[in-house]
């Protein structure tokens, strides 16, 4: 996901805390084969990649995110939207050239989007794609459905203190020994936030950018013009779960 995780939990029992810490960085690695739009052997990109000619058949896992992602498309009335992958990957190589995508570029890049292209079968658990070169990204969800199922993991092998961070996504159950809250530093915020049992996402432009020709353009792409923000700003979103908290 491109990101490194860190996991702080707490428990009586050493060799029950080595063991669960174990088996949330194995799901980690997990979530990325599946989630991963890096790794071009990951489930979501041959899933992609196939789909455009028969349905196919997703793990839970894949089919939860993309079902979590239409439905995230829908409530932010399109502004989150895993199609803009063509998009991302135009910026992905300005970052690094220093040049500007072309117009003919940018154009073809949203004509491959669009959210009315992925058709999901919610009986059969399949997904299929109406225009053949669809590229989806969760970078916008992946880390903080990570955080959750870390969280759900570790409350299963008999945690019930811990906080699992990822980028900008964390999620946290409890708080540490001798204290109400887990004290949470966010970049650019003069107070510490207190939490507990939630999870927390902060994202905004000030870090991940390329300057081009005077202008910032941030890493974050508006997927109704495919350009990256030029604004400064930066957004912290409290919520039950990881998996709302990082695409809102």
């Amino acid at each position: 996901m491109g990101v490194e995780f860190k996991l702080t939990l707490y428990h009586a029992k050493p060799k029950t805390a080595e063991l669960a810490a174990k088996r949330s960085f194995e799901l980690l690695k997990s979530l990325d084969d599946t989630l991963s739009d890096y790794q071009q052997n990951s489930e979501l990109n041959l899933a992609t990649a196939k789909a455009f000619e028969n349905p196919v058949k997703c793990s839970p896992v894949l089919f939860e995110l993309l079902t979590l992602s239409q439905s995230m498309f829908v409530r932010t009335s399109g502004l989150f939207d895993i199609t803009v992958g063509p998009v991302v990957r135009l910026w992905r190589t300005s970052r690094k050239t220093q040049v500007l995508p072309t117009l003919s570029d940018l154009i073809h890049a949203k004509e491959q989007t669009g959210f009315e292209a992925i058709l999901l079968n919610q009986t059969n658990q399949t997904l299929r794609v109406t225009k053949q070169n669809v590229k989806l990204d969760f970078g916008g969800i992946a880390k903080g459905y990570a955080c959750d199922s870390v969280i759900t993991l570790l409350k299963l092998n008999g945690i019930s203190t811990a906080l699992v961070e990822g980028g900008g996504d964390l999620a946290c159950i409890g708080s540490p020994p001798g204290r109400k809250y887990w004290s949470i530093s966010v970049p650019g915020l003069q107070k510490t936030l207190e939490v507990k049992n939630c999870a927390v996402s902060t994202s905004g432009s000030s870090e991940q950018f390329v300057e081009i020709e005077g202008r910032r353009y941030s890493h974050i792409v508006d997927p109704r013009t495919g350009l990256g923000l030029q604004h400064l700003r930066q957004v912290t979103v409290i919520c039950a779960k990881g998996s709302e908290s990082d695409p809102l």
